[in-house]
């Protein structure tokens, strides 16, 4: 969740620590005003057997790794903030009285939590955010689609846009949306003891996608423009996770079993590669790797292995958006204003189709491959670019900028978790870390 344990100047820096089941990355920004600056990076490359299915194997060796990174950046234990992956984690929208006190809204969940969370809650952590939203009858009807996609397909949702303000609902009091996220505790208590050995104490743990998600807000404000609706395609080691975005929301998301692993087999089986060998393979071309001689690779890398894996994501894609571009039953705001419980109306058959998407936007582990971004544009027939949230940021000197062009679509929830705490933003929660 998006948590602060208290109040932080805007030039304070929290080193954003993001641990995926293929790297440990980190981002350390600063800022003075509204401008940004990077000041430190790095990623360490996991060997796979620290990482499975997004759980650590061993804490106290994943502290070590951090620690190690921390090391080479020259970072002193300092304050940091992390993700837990979004597939570990449940988020809800509820629809609560505004005059509920924090603590209120704390004891409802409880009182409520079979209704909230899937597990019991003496073995559950949770947070929760009061969005103070307007519901209008847009908004209301993405909620609709929201439990409509996850009644079919528990990898997809539609999500409520969210802005500063409160709203009245049917019998004239005042109510507000709150958003939920739950996670089962060892998964919290992993990510705490992986950084307990690592000599650091996590101030804030939110979900990934609520990182990447503010990476990309950032990415929306950069000089070079982009259109209202975007498709946000984060191309994972196992999994692609593909967002729509609209005016820098995330108002959709579905994730498919297929990732850039399907690339690196490719190849260790045609050429007989251990992984490490193809994965170097597949990051560097056209450049050769030293100590990998292949014959015809550069004839048969693009038509033999790259072709088929960009025709497999583009299914894949295709395959994520149908609950979005599906059409949508409307509720007309009249509907609302006579009902006194919004969430319980049924909508009626009025059918609409979705914005469509007019860009897509790459990011993740394998989204800077060589020519992925060409031939995906000529496949999609939509323009086709790389995520860089750190485009119109300053760069430390020191840093490699051509080698951080390469890496920075890996590191959007890392520099997410970092533009949290850099972001003098009021919230209602002020807590460090989730309850149990």
């Amino acid at each position: 969740m998006r948590l602060l344990p208290a109040a932080l100047s805007s030039t304070t820096s929290i080193l954003g620590i993001s641990i995926s089941n293929t790297a440990v990355s980190m981002v350390a920004l600063s800022q003075q005003h509204s401008h940004y600056q990077l000041t430190h990076y790095g990623i360490t490359e996991l060997s796979g057997a620290e990482m499975v299915d997004n759980e650590i194997i061993d804490v106290e060796q994943m502290g070590y790794i951090v620690a190690e990174l921390m090391q080479r950046l020259h970072l002193q234990p300092t304050q940091a903030a992390t993700a837990i992956a979004q597939a570990l984690t449940l988020t809800k929208h509820l629809t609560m009285p505004a005059w509920l006190s924090e603590a209120e809204i704390e004891a409802q969940i409880y009182i409520d939590a079979e209704q909230y969370i899937p597990y019991p809650i003496a073995e559950a952590s949770f947070d929760f955010e009061v969005l103070r939203f307007v519901a209008t009858a847009h908004d209301q009807n993405i909620q609709y689609n929201q439990n409509k996609a996850n009644s079919g397909n528990t990898n997809s949702n539609h999500t409520n846009i969210a802005n500063g303000n409160s709203r009245a609902n049917g019998n004239g009091s005042e109510a507000v949306t709150v958003l939920l996220v739950a996670s089962l505790s060892h998964h919290i208590e992993q990510l705490i003891d992986t950084f307990r050995f690592a000599d650091i104490k996590p101030q804030f743990i939110e979900a990934d996608n609520h990182a990447i998600e503010r990476a990309w807000q950032l990415i929306c404000q950069q000089p070079s423009s982009y259109p209202a609706v975007v498709a946000l395609i984060d191309i994972g080691h196992s999994r692609t996770r593909v967002y729509v975005a609209h005016q820098g929301i995330f108002v959709y998301q579905n994730e498919q079993l297929f990732g850039g692993s399907q690339l690196t087999e490719s190849l260790q089986t045609n050429y007989l590669l251990n992984t490490g060998q193809a994965q170097q393979v597949k990051t560097n071309w056209p450049e050769k790797v030293q100590d990998v001689n292949i014959d015809n690779l550069d004839k048969e890398y693009v038509a033999q292995h790259l072709m088929p894996f960009a025709d497999s994501l583009v299914d894949h894609i295709k395959q994520a958006l149908q609950a979005y571009f599906q059409p949508q039953p409307q509720i007309s705001q009249s509907t609302l204003d006579n009902q006194q419980h919004p969430s319980q109306i049924e909508p009626k058959p009025i059918l609409d189709s979705a914005p469509q998407i007019e860009q897509v936007v790459l990011c993740g582990g394998s989204a800077a491959l060589s020519q992925l971004d060409l031939i995906l544009q000529d496949k999609l027939g939509l323009p086709v670019s790389i995520a860089n949230p750190f485009d119109g940021m300053s760069i430390r000197l020191g840093i490699d900028k051509q080698q951080l062009q390469q890496d920075a679509p890996r590191l959007m929830t890392a520099c997410g978790l970092s533009l949290r705490a850099c972001q003098s933003v009021q919230h209602s929660r002020k807590r460090g870390l989730w309850r149990k």
